[in-house]
Parts: C-alpha cells; structure tokens; sequence
C-alpha cells in the first residue's frame, strides 16, 4: 500500500513517441518551444524549425488537404514561437552542410519526417532556401547564432533547452522521439552540446565567417 501511494507520485521518466503518436509529439514540441530558456539544437543537417513556410507547402503536396493544414499550421506556430523566444533568449543551432552528392541523390532527410512517418528528402532548391532562411535569422536575430560542425554527426537531433527539458528525434527510419524533463538528464546533455561550441561563437566576427561561409555553399550550390 505504501508502495502504490509513493508510485502516484512518481512521473515518467521520458515519453516516447512514434510515428503513430505524431500528434502527441506535435503536442510535446509546441509546448516545449513556447516555453522559455536558453536552447542548443544539434542536427545531421538542418532542423525542421527553420524551414521556410513556402518551402514546406512544396514538402506537403504529397499529403491529404487535411494533413497539410495540420501540419502547415504546427509549423507556423512553431515559427512564431521561435521569434518570440529570440527577443530574450539565445538559441544555438549546430548544422551540417553535406556532401553536394548526398543532396543530388536524395539522402538528406527533411526533418518533417517524423511528424508524418513517411520519409520525405532534400533536394538543391529546398536546402538552399532554407540555408538562405537560416541567414536570414541571423542577420535579423543577434540571440540567433550557428556552428557549423566539420565532423558527420550521428542521426539524432538533439534538443535542448535549460530548466525546461529535452528533445530527442531521430529522422531515418524507422522514426522515433523522445521528450525529457528531467533535471539532471537536460543538463547533462545540454553539457554535452556545449563541448563542441568554440568561445565566441555569438561574436560578430564568427557569425560573419559563419554566414559567408553558408553564402559560399549556397553558390556552390546553385553551380551544379
């Protein structure tokens, strides 16, 4: 009996989530993003965040107009969220840029994926506006800044945000999240994420190279 009444006081560990339970990760990321608190987001390329409204319509055509509103809609709310959470607090998102090949042949997963559970791929156009939004964020939004990471990273996004929690996506099939509020488990990998950044990283200096650097993709890009 004493056991029963101190498990009602327990809280879950982490949730879990497939692409079955799309809705309650569409749930969990909305309320996690509306939260405030410093945030570092680490991803295989790009996030799902930052895609450009006009760039997930073409993303979306393959769905159900019902489908389409829903999602079309979560992301607006997501990118509204994301503005309002730059007025005061930092958010630091390490990106790839991949190999010119792995976009030619399709293999860059669009973050979207997990939401929906069908695998939907980058192609030149859609990386680069989207590369294009990304420059667009930080020129407008000083507490926006970006590393980019030399080394291939692992399939995982990792999300997080101080005193508030954590999010755990992994885009390639078969597609899973996970969302954490635990204390000790947010910081520890928020310690984590922290070791790749250089100092300076929200200097104006690293976030010009930063930006030409993208730039300079972004023509490579449009050369091929």
């Amino acid at each position: 009996m004493e056991f029963e009444d101190f498990l009602k006081l327990c809280r879950p560990l982490m949730k879990i989530f497939n692409p079955s339970s799309s809705n309650s990760l569409m749930d969990t990321l909305n309320e996690f993003e509306e939260e405030k608190g410093n945030c570092i987001l680490k991803t295989r390329a790009v996030s799902s965040v930052t895609i450009p409204l006009f760039t997930l319509e073409k993303f979306l055509k393959i769905y159900p107009r019902e489908d389409r509103e829903k999602l079309f809609n979560f992301h607006k709310r997501r990118q509204r969220s994301l503005v309002e959470l730059l007025e005061t607090e930092s958010f630091t998102e390490i990106i790839q840029l991949p190999d010119y090949n792995e976009l030619l042949e399709r293999k860059i997963p669009v973050g979207f994926t997990v939401f929906t559970g069908s695998s939907v791929f980058y192609d030149t156009h859609t990386f680069k506006a989207q590369l294009e939004n990304i420059i667009s964020l930080m020129k407008h939004y000083p507490n926006y800044n970006v590393l980019i990471q030399e080394a291939r990273s692992d399939e995982l996004t990792i999300y997080g945000k101080e005193n508030v929690g954590l999010i755990i996506m992994k885009y390639t099939q078969p597609c899973i999240s996970f969302a954490i509020n635990e204390p000790y488990m947010t910081q520890a990998f928020l310690d984590y994420l922290k070791i790749g950044l250089p100092q300076g990283t929200a200097s104006a200096a690293s976030r010009n190279q930063t930006i030409e650097r993208i730039n300079e993709y972004i023509k490579e890009l449009k050369d091929i």
